[in-house]
């Protein structure tokens, strides 16, 4: 598998959900998550981990594999940091 980073949401010392973190190149890496409870796509735990690869690692994208098993081949879903600017308006 090679370097890889792992995150455990937990709920009363049990394990509801996982991501992992490989193929890491200077922009991207992959990603790899199993939520299996409904409390794990809270917006404060998806901020962990989005903000994982894109806020503490730097990285400007991340790429999921996905097996689409009707089809002999997967899909592959790609998230992109999106930096917004913001101006100041200057008072009058």
């Amino acid at each position: 598998m090679g370097e890889h980073k792992s995150l455990a949401a937990l709920e009363e010392g049990e394990i509801i959900g996982a991501v992992v973190y490989d193929a890491f190149t200077p922009y991207d890496c992959c990603i790899h998550v199993r939520l299996d409870k409904s409390g794990c796509k809270v917006p404060g735990v998806l901020k962990q981990v989005f903000g994982y690869p894109f806020e503490q690692l730097g990285l400007t994208r991340i790429t999921d594999w996905s097996p689409n098993p009707m089809l002999r081949h997967g899909t592959v879903h790609v998230a992109r940091l999106h930096v917004r600017r913001r101006e100041r308006k200057s008072a009058g």
